[in-house]
């Protein structure tokens, strides 16, 4: 644990955390790592790159877990999720590939095609936060679906 605690950026930080005691956090820390340390064959790590985006891919699609995942709960434990979210938000796998692999496997019909309309969520959601800009953070919201009304200037006359 002592290698991997002198890694912790915050560690030898002077400022605390969210205003929590450094001493409370060094011990959370500590135990976080300690637990993940001794319980390690539970946590499942995913690997980075491409070749494992690939093989994620495969394995969910091709072996059927894409057609027998929960999808009406939020879990993600087991084969109940893609776990594709990170390679697609750091480019080691493109939504075309996940496109044209749900295709290939259209006409065997077996469920696949709600990764295409969860890629299609994806990506208008992330193109409207980039069309929203700032707008984004108003406080009353992107204004989606209103109609643009000019000001009305005051006329003193």
């Amino acid at each position: 644990i002592t290698p991997l605690m002198s890694t912790y950026p915050q560690r030898n930080h002077h400022r605390p955390l969210l205003g929590l005691n450094p001493k409370l956090i060094d011990r959370v820390v500590t135990s976080a790592l300690s637990r993940h340390l001794e319980n390690n064959s539970d946590i499942t790590v995913n690997k980075g790159g491409e070749i494992h985006a690939m093989k994620r891919l495969d394995e969910f699609v091709n072996n059927g877990h894409a057609a027998t995942a929960e999808r009406s709960l939020a879990d993600v434990s087991g084969n109940n999720s893609s776990k594709l979210a990170v390679h697609l938000a750091l480019g080691t796998l493109s939504p075309r590939t996940v496109y044209e692999t749900v295709k290939e496997r259209e006409e065997d019909n077996d469920g696949c095609q709600w990764l295409i309309s969860h890629l299609e969520m994806r990506d208008f959601f992330l193109f409207l936060t980039f069309a929203s800009d700032s707008q984004l953070f108003r406080l009353e919201g992107m204004p989606v679906g209103k109609k643009h009304v000019p000001p009305q200037w005051y006329n003193p006359a």
